[in-house]
């Protein structure tokens, strides 16, 4: 059972950089956005900060799906335990 939680402990520390990773990125989406509308930089500056943004935000959080796609559920294996110490038979 250790090894499971160890197992989940990590995809979970794992999709949360890759989560925070695509917030940074979702950010300068935004900060990109506001440039263009602001008019204060310039258009190619602008457009390569949201473009740039996109990019790290779309590749992050479909990394972070794939890293819990692929880790094994300690849940699953917690709710089973539970379910056959503690079910009540008909």
């Amino acid at each position: 059972m250790a090894q499971f939680q160890n197992n989940s402990d990590r995809a979970l520390l794992a999709c949360s950089f890759w989560l925070h990773s695509g917030f940074i990125g979702a950010v300068a989406v935004a900060a990109g956005v506001i440039q263009l509308f602001d008019g204060d930089a310039s258009l190619s500056s602008a457009l390569a900060l949201a473009l740039s943004g996109a990019v790290l935000a779309a590749a992050s959080w479909r990394r972070a799906r794939t890293v819990l796609e692929d880790s094994k559920p300690a849940t699953t294996v917690a709710a089973r335990n539970w379910e056959k110490n503690y079910a009540q038979s008909d």
